[in-house]
């Protein structure tokens, strides 16, 4: 008999801003599960545990690991799901492969990382607006 694994990754992020005014002039994003820490600044560039860091420099989606968010919930979801399924399915398409990690902030700061190459988010919650 097959044995089978199975693995549960914690992909969790804090993130915080400091905005003066409108606008954004310091980010942090801390990962505790990957002891990761983001930073970034206005005109100061991003770094991961105080390392430069910069997007990929893959330019063919057809190299482009793509980071998808999380779909809909509550009222009008189906309908805007409906849109999301289409993405998704037009990306699984055209990309070398499509994620979900679970974390708008992680998927962020890993695209400023350059991992995966590129990030599409869409509004998930009831509080949001319809995309």
């Amino acid at each position: 008999m097959a044995r089978r694994t199975s693995y549960v990754v914690c992909r969790c992020a804090v993130s915080l801003a400091l905005v003066r005014g409108d606008e954004a002039v310091l980010g942090v994003i801390d990962v505790p599960l990957l002891a990761t820490r983001y930073t970034a600044t206005r005109d100061g560039g991003a770094r991961a545990n105080g390392r430069r860091i910069r997007t990929s420099t893959t330019t063919r989606l057809r190299e482009a690991m793509v980071a998808i968010g999380d779909y809909a919930v509550g009222p009008g979801a189906e309908s805007r799901n409906n849109v999301r399924l289409a993405l998704t399915a037009k990306l699984a398409a055209e990309v070398q492969r499509v994620r979900m990690t679970g974390s708008a902030a992680l998927d962020l700061a890993w695209l400023a990382e350059g991992k995966p190459p590129s990030s599409t988010r869409m509004a998930a919650t009831t509080t949001s607006r319809p995309s």
